[in-house]
């Protein structure tokens, strides 16, 4: 798999509106669209848990939560790029994605595996 850094380069200019502001309202869309599917699977809890009671709701979570696998992937995929274009673009000077990532892991002291959040 490729490094940040390497698709970073490798984009060299990006096709179509290519500023900081466009890039972060695709990252409001594509969180938008996150949310969207989380609520769908809060929504099957609900009546999993009302119709059926409580043993069966997480199953019928996990089954809307794969049926929308591939649009989870997607946006999440649509989030790394436009941290890339917002790390090109950004108005204070291009950023070093890999580094910066690198540099806010150990700041959070956030390790693969962890159960620790993202926030």
């Amino acid at each position: 798999m490729a490094s940040l850094k390497d698709l970073q380069e490798a984009q060299g200019e990006w096709v179509g509106v290519n500023n900081f502001r466009h890039a972060l309202t695709h990252v409001q869309k594509a969180g938008g669209k996150l949310a969207e599917i989380v609520d769908d699977v809060d929504h099957a809890l609900a009546k999993m848990r009302a119709g059926e009671g409580y043993k069966l709701a997480e199953p019928a979570a996990e089954r809307v939560l794969f049926a929308r696998a591939e649009d989870v992937q997607k946006y999440v995929a649509d989030l790394v790029i436009c941290a890339m274009k917002l790390a090109e673009t950004c108005p204070s000077g291009r950023i070093d994605l890999e580094s910066a990532v690198a540099d806010r892991m150990r700041e959070k002291k956030l390790l693969v595996g962890s159960d620790r959040d993202c926030g």
